[in-house]
C-alpha cells in the first residue's frame, strides 16, 4: 500500500510551507492546510490506524486479545476468519 498515509484525515490542524520550487509569483509566502495525512508527521502512523480499525470494524471485524494488529470476525457458520 503505497499510499495509506495519505488517505488518512488528519484531526489536528497542521499548516505546512510550500517545498522549494514550488511558489511562483501569486503564491509567494503562502502556507497550506493540511486536508490530509503526510509521510513524515509525528501523527501519520496514528491517523492511518485509526482509519483502517474503523474500517475492518465496520465489516464486523474486531482485534483480538493477543495482538491489537489482529482481526478476526465469525462467519455465520461459525468459522473463525483472521
Amino acid at each position: 500500500i503505497q499510499l495509506a498515509f495519505v488517505n488518512a484525515p488528519v484531526e489536528e490542524t497542521v499548516y505546512i510551507e510550500p517545498p522549494e520550487g514550488f511558489e511562483t509569483g501569486e503564491n509567494a509566502g503562502r502556507v497550506y492546510k493540511l486536508r490530509g495525512s503526510l509521510y513524515g508527521l509525528r501523527t501519520s502512523s496514528r491517523n492511518f490506524w485509526k482509519l483502517i480499525t474503523s474500517k475492518m470494524r465496520e465489516f464486523g471485524m474486531h482485534s483480538t486479545t493477543a495482538d491489537d494488529c489482529v482481526f478476526s470476525m465469525r462467519t455465520p457458520e461459525g468459522e473463525e476468519l483472521h
